[in-house]
């Protein structure tokens, strides 16, 4: 957007920024804040706002975004690097992306010129969903044809073969899985599958966006008005973005991934790999597991992000694991029954307490931030209503599935969780009695969660061909 003139309105309310960030913004920009308009996104860690720059008596435009979950997280600081250099090397080749204000990656914060355009497709017919996607998808393609070779772009290191990347990627969330508390069956199941199917060969290296997918750009209802959400940008196989979207197509149903595998194709893509894009959306998908785990599960410190989200997709992403991992080795799991006598709930508690936060505490809200979040831990409340019901029960007969895998007997299910890991790490569980027992602990976690789930309670990957 051009700069504009006659800057006017009340004062912002800079409090409403992480402590330190309008100066910055400030300082990086020599401009003053003269607007400030917080958004709700769909993400699980990042916040952000509409800024409204004055620098010489001209206006500009701006958004701010800015991780408010791992801003501790050291490591998380070269993807923050990754993210504006990626933007950088997009705009010099032409693609539709936010220009680059400023970055700040010890504080996972990045500033650039705001776009105009939505994201979300309710108003459109198929037809112009369909033109748009497959708009999207040939700036996607633009991408993954921009030549590497010897490029060294910051945070990225140099480039490698994809194979290496994903190596590297699984070493690296294994690592990180294992710092903090008891380890998750599941991850450490999903771990050693990736290891074993790796993608092999002469494959070719691009830049992946790393977050492909719906609500990840800008329309204007005729044509992609931007790229956004560059965050997980780094060097790798380019069918990896089509495993991010195969993902985001699961949780936000959007246009059928193989119409867009043509589209990618027609706009001079790279040839499309079916069994490379299966084995990415386990990577994906296991990537953002293991950040979650990590924060949910394990971590004591403070938990800064949005804890509804992050809660909600957790589930949904490791009920997508299990279905990917059974999928792949032809197991089949019988679906779970739930108990003839469940513990008696006392459900209307937890009406009460819905109603309370949707009828006082949302409307009373201070911004909209403020008012998504109380709305989202309705899905909390209603998951506690399936444990107060299940949960001993369910509790007991996972105690039971690992024992009879495993051939041994366990006090608590806690020790049986251990065990399990320990076996699969070990090779001594076969990867199929892993699966299965993996797959019904989720099926239980979904049961009890599907009142406040909704629609991620069964969500489902799409067919890619």
């Amino acid at each position: 957007m051009s700069d504009l003139s006659d800057i006017s309105g009340a004062a912002p309310d800079l409090s409403r920024l992480p402590e330190g960030m309008a100066s910055w913004v400030e300082a990086a920009t020599g401009g003053r804040l003269a607007g400030l308009q917080p958004t709700v996104g769909a993400g699980v860690s990042r916040e952000g706002c509409y800024l409204t720059l004055e620098r010489d008596g001209r206006r500009i435009d701006a958004y701010l975004a800015y991780d408010v979950r791992r801003v501790d997280d050291v490591a998380r600081q070269d993807f923050s690097r990754r993210e504006a250099a990626a933007l950088r090397l997009a705009e010099v080749h032409g693609l539709r992306v936010p220009h680059v204000l400023a970055s700040w990656p010890e504080r996972l914060a990045i500033l650039t010129r705001r776009v105009e355009g939505d994201v979300r497709f309710d108003d459109l017919d198929d037809d112009r969903k369909l033109r748009l996607a497959e708009d999207y998808i040939g700036e996607i393609a633009k991408l993954h044809r921009i030549d590497v070779a010897g490029r060294e772009l910051d945070g990225f290191g140099p480039p490698g073969p994809p194979e290496a990347y994903a190596l590297d990627r699984i070493t690296f969330l294994r690592r990180r899985h294992a710092l903090h508390g008891a380890k998750d069956p599941l991850l450490v199941l999903a771990y050693k599958w990736l290891e074993m199917r790796v993608p092999r060969g002469e494959l070719p290296t691009v830049v992946v966006h790393g977050d492909v997918g719906p609500a990840n750009f800008l329309h204007d209802g005729e044509r992609v008005t931007a790229v956004l959400d560059w965050e997980q940008a780094h060097y790798g196989d380019p069918m990896e973005d089509f495993g991010w979207l195969m993902l985001r197509s699961a949780l936000f149903p959007f246009v059928p991934p193989k119409v867009l595998l043509a589209a990618y194709a027609r706009a001079g893509g790279h040839p499309i790999d079916l069994e490379r894009i299966r084995y990415y959306r386990v990577l994906c998908e296991t990537g953002s597991l293991t950040d979650m785990c990590t924060q949910l599960a394990q971590l004591t410190t403070p938990f800064a992000g949005h804890l509804g989200h992050v809660y909600a997709y957790y589930f949904a992403l490791r009920k997508l694991l299990v279905e990917a991992l059974a999928e792949s080795e032809a197991v089949v799991v019988p679906p779970i029954e739930l108990p003839g006598r469940a513990v008696e709930s006392w459900d209307r508690l937890y009406d009460l307490a819905q109603a309370e936060i949707e009828n006082i505490v949302i409307p009373r809200s201070a911004d909209m931030v403020g008012a998504a979040r109380a709305r989202s831990l309705i899905r909390l409340v209603r998951y506690w209503q399936g444990r107060e019901r299940y949960g001993a029960a369910f509790d007991e007969a996972e105690t039971w599935e690992i024992d009879e895998a495993l051939g041994t007997r366990h006090a608590s299910l806690a020790d049986a969780r251990a065990a399990l890991v320990r076996a699969i790490e070990t090779d001594a569980v076969p990867l199929a009695d892993a699966i299965r027992v993996s797959s019904r602990r989720v099926a239980r976690d979904i049961a009890m969660a599907r009142t406040g789930l909704g629609d991620l309670a069964d969500s489902r990957w799409p067919a890619l061909s």
